[in-house]
């Protein structure tokens, strides 16, 4: 590939798989290869289970999802295994004929490192050694150091655009795509409960089961709510996902 065609390339994949936070950090460096090139064909390669947060993106051409969930389950099912990792070696093969240049893994683990390598892109670029995990960087072949000292997650990821020769990306806040028929919800229960003097602030306590680990305690929650209010008017809106109503609930008789 020649430098021309590594500044300039026509197709670039994507690859942050999960989760729903680190996916949501990886946005901002969406929106500055759009930005940079507008007129190449962007796509994400991403797990079932954060596809609902890219779903409908303007800055994106295609989404391919990784059905993580339906696959683990076949594959614990004997009579299921054959036909799956036939499923699973047609996905990639797929993969490959989308004929991407350049492949930028934002995760930097094995799984994430494979599933670069398989993309077929001759320019694979994630983070160099010691900034990635699990043997991730010996499936790149062009690696990129952080900036050192402590960054936010969201420059980290920024960095590795340096290899397209974006030096020094800016970046403005960047929010999931929201289709008319939430936006019209949310409108709905927002009007419904009146806007007061104070900021709107939503407390979102969930996690995942498996960063169950993360979630502060429901008591702590609840104090910061009353603080928001007593000090400084808020309105304090407590969100919840499947299988999260009692975590809310908790948070509330708190």
């Amino acid at each position: 590939m020649t430098t021309k065609e590594m500044h300039h390339p026509e197709s670039i994949l994507i690859v942050r798989l999960s989760a729903i936070g680190d996916v949501a950090h990886v946005l901002p460096a969406l929106r500055c290869l759009r930005q940079h090139f507008p007129s190449s064909r962007i796509t994400w390669l991403v797990e079932d289970r954060a596809e609902e947060l890219l779903r409908d993106h303007p800055d994106l051409d295609q989404i391919i999802v990784f059905p993580r969930k339906k696959w683990r389950q076949a594959l614990l099912n004997p009579l299921k295994v054959l036909s799956t990792l036939s499923e699973i070696i047609s996905f990639f093969l797929k993969m490959r004929r989308g004929r991407f240049e350049v492949a930028i893994d934002f995760q930097g683990n094995l799984k994430s490192g494979v599933m670069t390598f398989l993309s077929g892109a001759p320019l694979r670029i994630g983070f160099a050694q010691g900034h990635s995990r699990e043997g991730n960087y010996l499936f790149m072949n062009r690696r990129i150091t952080p900036p050192e000292g402590r960054i936010h997650k969201i420059e980290k990821d920024l960095s590795l655009l340096s290899a397209l020769g974006i030096k020094k990306p800016t970046y403005e806040p960047t929010s999931p795509s929201v289709s008319a028929q939430d936006r019209d919800y949310i409108s709905q229960f927002l009007s419904l409960r009146g806007k007061g003097a104070g900021p709107l602030v939503v407390i979102h306590p969930g996690t995942s089961d498996f960063g169950a680990f993360k979630r502060w305690p429901s008591q702590y929650y609840a104090r910061l709510g009353d603080m928001l209010v007593r000090e400084l008017g808020a309105q304090v809106v407590i969100s919840w996902g499947p299988s999260e109503l009692p975590i809310a609930e908790d948070i509330l008789g708190g």
